[in-house]
This record gives C-alpha cells, sequence and structure tokens, in this order.
C-alpha cells in the first residue's frame, strides 16, 4: 500500500485509468513506476541505514564487555585463588561434631548414631573407597571417605532430613544429598552381591537344619514375605502406588534365611500390586517354579514322598512344589490343618522378624520418602545389605529400636487368600509333611 503522502498525486492518474484514454494510459503507468520505484530506493536506503545504526550498537556493547570482562579477570586473580573459590562456591560450615566429638565415642555410642560398631564401620569404608574416594573438586579439597559413608549411615539410621543432615556434617544440603546417593548406589554394586546370596552346598543343608530345629517343619531353605516402604505420591500415575493400607508405597520382597539374614530381595513395584503378582514378576518367583535355585537340589523322603528344599510363605502366596503357604482360616478347621499351620507359622515368623529388625535400625524406611522412585531402589538394598553386614558381624540389635512406629508399619491387614495350586505334586508334598507332623505331635 502506498504511503498516505502520495495518494493525491496518484488519484488524478487513477482516474483517468478508469475512463479508458489509452494514451494517457501509456503516460499514467510510466509515471506511476518511476514514482514507485522512487519509493522503494528510498525505503531501502532508510532500512539499510537502520540496519548500520544497530551493528554500531552491538559492536560497542560487545566492547564495553569485553573490557569489562578483562577487568573482573584482573581483579579476581590479583586476590587468592582458593579464597576466591570457597567464598562464591561453599558457605563456612561447622564439621566440630564430626571431627571432634565422633572420635571420642565409646562403641556404644558409635552404633546408637551409625548402627555399625567401629569395626564394621571400617571394614565397609575400605570396602567401598575404591568406588567412592575423591581427593579433590572445583571447590578444592573434598570430603573423606569416611565422612562419605558416616554421613550415609546417619541419615539412613535416623530417616532425619537432608538439611538437618548436612547440618550436623558441616556440608551443604545439595552435597549431602548428592553424596547419599553415591554411597547407597556403591552399596547396592559392591556388597550387595557379596552378602545379600541364595546358600548353596553345605550353607544350604546348615539351614534346613535350622529351621527344623526351630519349628520342626521339614526341608525349609527360608521364608518370604513382603513389606511397603512410604512414599510420597509420585507426579506419574500416583494411583498405582496407592496401597490397601491406604498410603503410597513400593513393595520390597524379601526372603530370609534361619539366621534372619536376606538371601533375595526384590524391590520397586507400586504398592498396589499384592505379593502373589510381585512374586511372578521377581526373578526369584521364576527361579522357584524350576526349583533352579536350589544348589545341590536336597530331597528328603517322607511317607513314601519326596519333599524338595521349602520356600515358606502366608496365604497370599501360590502353592508350589517348592513353596508351602498355609491352609485358609476357617471355623472348624481339621486338626491336621491347624497343626500344619502353626508349624509352619513357627518357621515363617522369622521373616517378619527381619523386617522388624531392618526397620527398627534403618528408621530412613519409616518415612514418607520424598526421593524419586527410581532413587529408593538403591536406599532400600543398601539397608537390607548394611542389615545382613550386622548380623553377619555381631553387632548388637537393641530391643527399644523396635518401638511403636515400626510395629504399626508391620501390622498385616486380612490378605486375600490366593488359591493358586501348581497341580498334584505340591498338594502331595503338603500331606506328607501333613502326616509327619502328625507323628512327631
Amino acid at each position: 500500500m502506498l504511503p498516505s503522502r502520495l495518494l493525491p498525486a496518484f488519484l488524478p492518474l487513477l482516474l483517468q485509468i478508469n475512463s479508458g484514454n489509452d494514451h494517457e494510459l501509456n503516460e499514467s503507468t510510466a509515471l506511476l513506476l518511476c514514482m514507485l520505484l522512487e519509493y522503494i530506493l528510498i525505503n531501502l536506503k532508510t532500512q539499510e541505514r537502520i540496519r548500520q545504526q544497530r551493528r554500531l550498537r552491538y559492536l560497542r556493547y560487545a566492547e564495553e564487555q569485553r573490557e569489562l570482562g578483562q577487568i573482573m579477570f584482573v581483579l579476581h586473580t590479583s586476590q587468592d585463588a582458593t579464597t576466591a573459590r570457597r567464598r562464591l562456591w561453599r558457605k563456612k560450615k561447622s564439621v566440630h561434631w564430626w571431627e571432634t566429638i565422633v572420635p571420642l565415642y565409646s562403641d556404644k555410642d558409635f552404633i546408637e548414631n551409625f548402627r555399625l560398631n567401629k569395626e564394621t564401620f571400617k571394614y565397609v569404608v575400605d570396602e567401598l573407597r575404591p568406588f567412592i574416594e575423591k581427593s579433590e573438586n572445583n571447590n578444592g579439597p573434598t570430603f573423606s571417605t569416611e565422612w562419605r559413608v558416616a554421613m550415609t549411615l546417619y541419615r539412613l539410621s535416623s530417616g532425619i532430613p537432608f538439611n538437618r543432615t548436612a547440618n550436623q556434617f558441616g556440608s551443604a544440603k545439595s552435597t549431602a544429598c548428592t553424596i547419599y546417593h553415591e554411597v547407597c548406589e556403591a552399596i547396592e554394586a559392591v556388597l550387595m552381591p557379596k552378602f545379600i546370596t541364595f546358600p548353596t552346598g553345605q550353607e544350604l543343608k546348615k539351614n534346613i537344619e535350622k529351621f527344623k530345629m526351630k519349628g520342626g517343619f521339614p526341608q525349609v531353605v527360608g521364608a518370604i514375605d513382603g513389606t511397603h516402604i512410604a512414599i510420597i505420591a509420585p507426579r506419574d500415575q500416583p494411583q498405582d502406588y496407592y496401597n490397601r493400607k491406604e498410603y503410597y508405597s513400593i513393595v520390597l520382597q524379601g526372603v530370609v534365611d534361619a539366621n534372619g539374614m536376606f538371601i533375595d530381595t526384590f524391590c520397586g513395584m507400586p504398592g498396589s500390586v499384592n505379593d502373589a503378582r510381585v512374586f511372578h514378576i521377581s526373578n526369584f518367583g521364576e527361579a522357584i517354579k524350576d526349583g533352579k535355585i536350589f544348589k545341590p537340589y536336597i530331597e528328603e523322603t517322607l511317607n513314601g514322598t519326596n519333599i524338595p528344599p521349602l520356600i515358606l510363605g502366608d496365604g497370599a502366596y501360590p502353592l508350589l512344589t517348592n513353596l508351602m503357604r498355609p491352609f485358609p482360616n476357617r471355623p472348624n478347621k481339621p486338626r491336621e490343618q491347624t497343626r500344619f499351620n502353626y508349624k509352619l507359622s513357627q518357621c515363617r515368623v522369622i521373616v517378619e522378624h527381619a523386617f522388624g529388625r531392618l526397620k527398627g535400625r534403618w528408621r530412613i524406611l519409616l518415612k514418607r520418602n520424598e526421593h524419586e522412585t527410581h532413587k529408593l531402589r538403591p536406599v532400600v538394598q543398601a539397608c537390607c545389605t548394611l542389615h545382613n553386614i550386622c548380623t553377619s558381624n555381631g553387632v548388637p540389635y537393641r530391643n527399644a529400636w523396635t518401638d511403636d512406629e515400626v510395629r504399626n508399619s508391620l501390622s498385616n491387614q486380612p490378605t486375600r487368600v490366593n488359591r493358586i495350586v501348581q497341580g498334584p505334586r505340591a498338594e502331595q508334598v503338603r500331606n506328607a509333611i501333613i502326616t509327619e507332623l502328625i507323628k512327631t505331635e
């Protein structure tokens, strides 16, 4: 569109065009084209002048910034480099408690704060040192391996928030959070394969004998159960994590031996998934169905039936050849079924005790964890590993740690009975065990 100041000059020309005068039309057209060309040239010159002025402003601004940068560089390099970094990146924190008070702790006080005795703590530090030790970072010297492990143990045992943990150990909250997850991941990767293993050979045989001494139930290798680890509702699909106890959680499935140590763990399924479904999804569930996990595959003949190695579960689990569960609780239940349930419960209760000690010792598992779900699994697995390390090294467990909070977290609501039976072989094994238990009544 032509600017408004040119419209009066073009108005007569437009009227002539409409009148149909060809001669005047040709002259008018030429004049119109000349005026348009002149306008376009003027407009192009104006735009080019504006671009040049803008470019000069940008160049002048860049030059000013370069000069300012040079001035700042001279000022920073004229000061002590270490002091400048420290003032910029790290506030001064007090490490008095860790460096002065903790070294004076007795073994009893050390266990109360870190759940490990000093000897076991040194072992864990030495095992993890090649994987978590750092000599320095961008801010200069960093925290020692001992500090890293102790801070993580303190957080796991107390369950207090990161800001209080960081203040106690003289670090920033973000630093404590980062190191905490690094140590938990290292425990899962380095120590868990050494301390959470399924028994084989003589260890498997000794385990069967210990269970038999506890409750008289034959061929028991371990007891299985699940427990919930409370979390804050995740952003993605929170309804999947809302469990039957009416809070958000993930599920920890644990298999425990006769000493109360975990021999298999599976963690991370949403809280709404029942124990039987978690069992079928887990690697342990797949391995138990074909019995390949038992090495050697020791059988004992009772009443003409070969009894394989067994895992004991509650009513939520299926009845399999290698997995025994109790009969449903019904009025007027036959005497032999009551006897079977009682003996099975005597042996299976050890997994409930193990979960109680796990949560009593590592109270982070009692809190509504704010971690993202994919970061929580290493934390839970680290707690299970440390539980086994404490048990195998004879670190005492204090009964005061099993308080009402622990007991409430373990309280069970009525379990939905699983009626799956893996063929007649599973019932044949159970019937042979019932006959044997009645004989020894």
